[in-house]
């Protein structure tokens, strides 16, 4: 699942409505056998709707959600370096 500003998308598909999000992910997940999710927020993302969101899928059925987060491409490491992470202000 990815959360961008403009909404949530699986795969190639995305949803304006929160609504139509959940009754689609109800479905999916009541399809499979393993109830992962993963979770990919846009960095301008607020930390409040992120952990949202969290709870929404979990509400979905999920039985674990993981955060990840896709670094762009731009912004990687020569050689596979791992940059430290940045204090918050």
């Amino acid at each position: 699942v990815a959360l961008s500003p403009t909404g949530l998308s699986v795969g190639e598909r995305n949803f304006g409505d929160p609504g139509e999000f959940m009754t689609f992910l109800k479905e999916e997940l009541s399809r499979r056998s393993d109830k992962k999710a993963f979770l990919t927020p846009h960095p301008d993302i607020a930390h409040g709707l992120v952990v949202q969101t969290l709870e929404m899928i979990k509400a979905c059925g999920a039985q674990s959600v993981a955060l990840v987060q896709v670094q762009d491409p731009e912004d990687a490491q020569p050689h596979g370096e791992v940059r430290p992470a940045q204090a918050a202000p």
